[in-house]
């Protein structure tokens, strides 16, 4: 179990730091959670794609993948920061039914 959350970190770490690159490039003035979220997984999908069609999708697209990542986190590490606060104060900001709710989904 432990394995599989920290997989979700992973993949919602690098899902962030994707899509709010992709929204930098594509210059969208107002980022909002979902769409980045959004973007991200759509690039990574595609970049996954593009990948399968020359190379074998294993240990070595995850060392490439982590490394654009790690790029793009320097390079943008200001908006990022940004957009992980603003998703922080939009959590804070449901009500205590929601924040439950979402606690429960999540353990399922």
């Amino acid at each position: 179990m432990l394995l599989i959350f920290i997989s979700w970190i992973y993949i919602f770490i690098i899902t962030t730091i994707i899509g709010v690159s992709i929204n930098k490039i594509i210059k969208i003035n107002r980022v909002d959670s979902v769409v980045a979220l959004f973007l991200g997984f759509f690039y990574i999908t595609l970049f996954t794609s593009f990948w399968a069609v020359f190379f074998a999708v294993n240990w070595q697209f995850h060392i490439v993948l982590f490394a654009l990542s790690s790029i793009l986190l320097i390079k943008n590490r200001i908006d990022i920061r940004y957009f992980v606060v603003g998703l922080k104060d939009e959590f804070l900001s449901l009500s205590v039914f929601l924040k439950v709710l979402f606690l429960v989904i999540s353990t399922l």
